[in-house]
């Protein structure tokens, strides 16, 4: 008897599809070498990390990965993707949801481009148990930027669903929730504004670096503010928040800035006193660390706790001017050892070796 073995089996299985039930079974057994995607080996980490977090997850959640969208999807998702499975494994996004593509393919594209979306839609011809049904679902579109900054794919969640009829008021009630929501950004947005107009005009006669600083932290507190704006103060992800930070020193020649670490959600108040402290540390390396010269980059790593209770983050300069320790503390490094600690009910340590500041701090992950 012949037996077909694929090119993929050939190989032990990798480590981040152990384990998710019939689908991890489906993506070891896959030929991935035959896609455009390749071996497994050759994967990127960030695909890796996508796809653990996936398999691990109870609730329905798919990726999609590449230029091609290519698709994976974990248990929780084969009601959803009834009699498209399984031949939906491996396949273009595209192909896989053809008949609803129209509605899904800007937020696809957008999600692509670095933005978050989410956005209840009707999804015609599900395919559960055999009967067509109109069903009404909340998806989420959230980017997977990769370490050198670009978008490697998209991870997609789904909340939990209704017919039609029997959704309309979760659905209303929805509608209102986000018109208020709406009103609030802009408020606090145009507030922002106004604070900027005025502290223009008030400092108008300040000296200009005192001035630029002020301008710049403001700024900083605005675009993470955008960033909990685009998932609807929500919250906001670890990794996400030090990007952002980091965005203005990104240079596409070569890799100023590494972020690495477990996914990790973090409340509205986090993000934005993480945002802030990660944009002092960004301007101050900027000012007479790591990102002053054209050699120097940052690595930032963080590790969960095992209760998941409490998170450890080490940020990291080499390459920069030789570092020395300050002989006064000024307002930013004062922020980030006591504001930002007290801020995150945590501990804050700064240390200054000749090679590169180094700070590392460690934090609850929610209130208790």
């Amino acid at each position: 008897m012949n037996v077909h073995v694929s090119r993929q089996m050939t190989d032990t299985a990798p480590d981040f599809l152990a384990g998710g039930g019939e689908m991890g079974a489906a993506m070891r057994a896959h030929d991935w070498a035959a896609t455009v995607l390749g071996p497994t080996r050759h994967w990127p980490q960030t695909l890796r990390t996508c796809l653990r977090i996936m398999l691990a997850s109870r609730q329905p959640m798919w990726v999609w990965w590449g230029p091609d969208l290519v698709n994976f999807y974990n248990d929780a998702c084969l009601p959803i993707i009834g009699g498209r499975h399984p031949g939906a494994l491996g396949q273009p996004a595209r192909e896989v949801w053809a008949d609803i593509w129209d509605r899904i393919e800007d937020r696809a594209a957008a999600a692509m481009m670095g933005q978050s979306s989410h956005a209840e839609a009707g999804m015609p011809v599900m395919g559960r148990d055999g009967r067509p049904q109109e069903t009404y679902c909340t998806f989420s579109f959230s980017p997977v930027p990769q370490e050198d900054g670009s978008i490697g794919g998209i991870i997609c969640t789904k909340s939990a669903d209704s017919p039609a009829l029997e959704s309309e008021h979760r659905r209303r009630s929805e509608r209102q929730q986000n018109l208020l929501l709406d009103e609030l950004n802009h408020r606090v947005k145009n507030t922002l504004a106004t604070i900027q107009a005025m502290a223009m005009q008030t400092l108008r006669g300040v000296d200009a670096p005192a001035r630029d600083t002020f301008l710049a932290r403001l700024f900083a507190l605005s675009s993470q503010h955008d960033l909990l704006t685009s998932d609807n103060w929500e919250g906001a992800s670890l990794e996400g928040v030090v990007r952002r930070a980091l965005r203005p020193w990104r240079d596409e020649g070569h890799i100023r800035f590494a972020a690495e670490g477990p996914a990790v959600h973090l409340d509205p108040k986090r993000a934005l006193a993480l945002g802030m402290g990660f944009h002092e540390l960004a301007t101050n390396a900027a000012r007479y660390g790591a990102l002053s010269n054209d050699t120097g980059c940052v690595h930032v790593r963080w590790t969960i706790a095992p209760d998941g209770n409490s998170a450890r983050l080490r940020w990291e300069e080499r390459g920069g001017p030789a570092v020395t320790a300050p002989q006064r503390r000024g307002f930013g490094l004062r922020l980030i050892e006591h504001g930002l600690a007290r801020e995150l009910s945590g501990v804050v340590r700064l240390d200054f070796p000749a090679e590169g500041l180094v700070c590392e701090w460690t934090m609850k992950l929610r209130d208790a």
